[in-house]
């Protein structure tokens, strides 16, 4: 049976995890919000994704993936024709630029797209 989640509760929870993500990032230490090859993160494997990446990514699933199907479940559509597949390897080359701002912006940019998941 599919759990049916009340639309005022779905804001609660988009918004809840927006702040949660917001409070996390404002305290980042400095060396942590960034990463080029040369330049590891302190106590971090050099395989760990940094900060903007993490960021990055979130947005462009936003971007790429939940707008789209969200526009197109308002429309009375599932969604599956809004977008290439579920997986986000088609929109990798599009979070690795993404990756480049830095995470004030980037986390900028998520709350408004975050706000337009709760305006659909």
């Amino acid at each position: 049976m599919t759990q049916v989640i009340e639309p005022g509760e779905v804001h609660k929870l988009l918004q809840s995890s927006l702040d949660t993500l917001g409070f996390y990032v404002a305290r980042l230490p400095q060396d942590w919000r960034t990463r080029r090859p040369e330049n590891l993160v302190r106590g971090l494997p050099d395989t760990t994704p940094h900060a903007q990446f993490i960021l990055a990514h979130l947005l462009g699933y936003e971007i790429k993936l939940a707008i789209p199907v969200l526009h197109a479940m308002a429309e009375g559509k599932d969604g599956t024709d809004s977008v290439v597949n579920g997986h986000v390897s088609w929109f990798r080359p599009y979070v690795v630029e993404l990756a480049e701002l830095p995470v004030e912006e980037l986390f900028k940019r998520l709350v408004d797209v975050r706000r337009e998941h709760i305006e659909i």
